[in-house]
């Protein structure tokens, strides 16, 4: 399991327990229910979690927002309203009472007279609710944008240094005139939603879609650590090769990508009005680009500066070939380029 998808069960989980502890020391007078109160928010945290990293996953991602949000939701609230029920039987079961009387509490005292299951089920189904809206627009707008947001952090511009990766679909315009707008349109789209995953797990952020071109960022520390801009590129050629055959069934077409990378001090900021973005200027994202243009003339689908090599150690998972001091289109400076291989031992593993 992912090391990211761990950690988001753990931290939804701890939550449900923080807030379930809460709401039973609210709702409750008796003690002793606290404990119980915890552990069924820490449960239902855990499956609502797992159903968002295991279940609504695929083609349910890929649907309308409005029916995403209906399906999610009655998925979430059968889930709260079986943990609640599944409590209350141990709650009941633990006071002595058994069978029939356990479901005559249940359904009478606790939900018809006392309303304790009602009320659990209202609150847990609007905190829930209120996670999953917010989670559906962090996907609108990107992992990290809304937090930015929220926080000013780009309010004023600052500058950073940051890792940019150019990735593009090799061929597209010949792909394109043979697939015709529509098909080109889901092809694409297959493309963005499959390179997902691979980014996500390597702490990347799409910054923009650029007709067949995605840009991808990191922050320097968190692109550096592990590699994870290497083995972000191969991660998504892992991908796309698992599902080639679904391509070539679909489009008739076979997919290959090329990937330029570069590091360097941008200034990021907000700008817009009516619609705001967070950008990135700087000649480090022009270069970038550059890169991933000398992909085809060199023959090679994954290059990057010596200025951004520096700052990795390869160790024994992968290997760079010098590929020359390159004058790129635009820049004064020849900048010297390397193509990355994976170790002839690694057999491509990301």
């Amino acid at each position: 399991m992912p090391e990211r998808k761990v950690s988001h069960l753990i931290q939804r989980s701890l939550l449900g327990l923080v807030l379930g502890l809460l709401y039973a020391a609210a709702a409750y007078d008796r003690h002793y229910l606290l404990p119980l109160g915890a552990f069924t928010g820490f449960l239902i945290g855990l499956i609502t979690a797992w159903l968002d990293h295991y279940v609504f996953t695929g083609k349910i991602r890929r649907l309308r927002f409005s029916y995403v949000l209906l399906i999610r939701s009655l998925s979430y609230l059968a889930s709260i309203f079986l943990c609640l029920i599944l409590m209350g039987t141990i709650y009941f079961y633990s006071t002595g009472a058994r069978g029939g009387e356990i479901l005559h509490k249940l359904l009478h005292n606790s939900w018809v007279q006392e309303g304790n299951i009602f009320w659990s089920v209202a609150f847990s189904f609007a905190l829930i609710l209120a996670f999953q809206y917010i989670n559906l627009t962090v996907r609108l707008l990107g992992p990290n944008t809304l937090r930015n947001y929220i926080l000013g952090k780009y309010h004023k511009p600052v500058e950073e240094e940051r890792i940019f990766m150019f990735l593009d679909i090799k061929g597209s315009t010949t792909i394109a005139e043979r697939l015709g707008h529509y098909r080109w349109h889901n092809m694409l789209n297959d493309f963005f939603f499959d390179l997902a995953e691979p980014v996500n797990v390597s702490l990347g952020a799409i910054y923009q879609y650029v007709g067949d071109e995605v840009v991808i960022s990191w922050p320097k520390k968190r692109g550096v650590k592990n590699l994870n801009v290497i083995r972000c590129f191969y991660r998504i050629k892992k991908k796309l090769s698992q599902r080639q055959s679904r391509y070539e069934k679909r489009y008739g077409v076979k997919i290959s990508f090329k990937a330029g990378c570069h590091i360097g001090k941008v200034i990021s900021g907000e700008i817009g009005d009516l619609k705001r973005e967070i950008v990135f200027h700087g000649d480090t994202v022009n270069t970038a680009s550059r890169i991933q243009e000398e992909c085809n003339r060199l023959g090679r689908e994954f290059l990057i500066s010596e200025l951004l090599l520096k700052e990795l150690d390869l160790g024994s998972d992968f290997i760079a070939e010098f590929m020359g001091s390159i004058h790129l289109r635009g820049k004064e400076v020849d900048i010297n380029l390397f193509s990355i291989l994976p170790a002839p031992s690694t057999n491509d593993a990301p």
